[in-house]
């Protein structure tokens, strides 16, 4: 988020790129991306998994989606902290815990952006999301949205048992192009005394060919605000005093 909390619940920040291509993937498209960006991302790793993306098609871009089997390879900084993972039109650009705010993660996305699109020269870009999320730990023995969070829990108001997996998923027109996603989903914590709550807020543009690289600066920029208010709206105030 862009206030800065002194123990911000935000572990990971994601900004990610399918494009629409103008030349043929090839297996030296990696090499040079690393010429590029080697002074900023030195480590290399390739992923032994492979990821599948679910892309708009161009006919039916809201109702139909295809499916597409990506392997990736990952460029790492010394920290540990910042990386990049790119595969055939796909790039995913990372800021892991310790966030080091949107000021700096802003122009590290963007000089990892356009070292990748010196090289592939792509039309547009097919797809694009920012993402944002955050771990929050609450009591082992509540998982109520109540004191944490601005929302209900959508249960019986009869039913009396204790909440023991939480997972719910809203999404939000923003405007032609855009959609607002956010989920909320209880996971295990190795500290058997608090539950993990993890609250993940994106914003996905659902919409096919809807951006050109031109422009994509001016998406971050706007979603990114958008990301920061819905955060703030989200969770109470009593929950924002355990992050100063």
């Amino acid at each position: 988020m862009s206030k800065k909390y002194k123990n911000s619940p935000l572990t990971e920040a994601v900004a990610e790129f399918n494009f629409i291509p103008d030349k043929e993937w090839n297996s030296t498209v990696p090499g040079e991306f690393y010429t590029k960006i080697k002074g900023i991302l030195p480590i290399v790793k390739q992923r032994e998994d492979q990821i599948a993306l679910a892309l708009p098609t161009e006919e039916k871009p809201r109702e139909r989606i295809q499916m597409d089997i990506v392997q990736l390879v990952q460029f790492w900084d010394e920290r540990r902290s910042l990386l990049a993972q790119i595969g055939k039109d796909f790039l995913t650009i990372n800021a892991l815990k310790p966030y080091p705010t949107w000021e700096k993660f802003l122009p590290f996305i963007e000089e990892v952006f356009s070292a990748y699109c010196e090289i592939a020269s792509p039309k547009g870009i097919k797809r694009a999301n920012l993402r944002y999320i955050n771990t929050i730990e609450v009591p082992q023995t509540s998982l109520a949205f109540s004191g944490n969070f601005e929302l209900e829990m959508p249960v019986p108001k009869s039913l009396k048992f204790d909440v023991r997996f939480i997972n719910t998923h809203m999404e939000f027109d923003l405007n032609e192009i855009d959609v607002l996603a956010q989920k909320i989903t209880s996971v295990p914590s190795p500290d058997s005394g608090v539950k993990n709550l993890v609250l993940q807020i994106e914003v996905v543009m659902n919409r096919f060919n809807g951006l050109p690289v031109e422009k994509v600066h001016n998406w971050l920029e706007m979603n990114h605000e958008v990301i920061t208010n819905t955060f703030e709206s989200t969770v109470t105030d009593d929950l924002k005093k355990k992050f100063e």
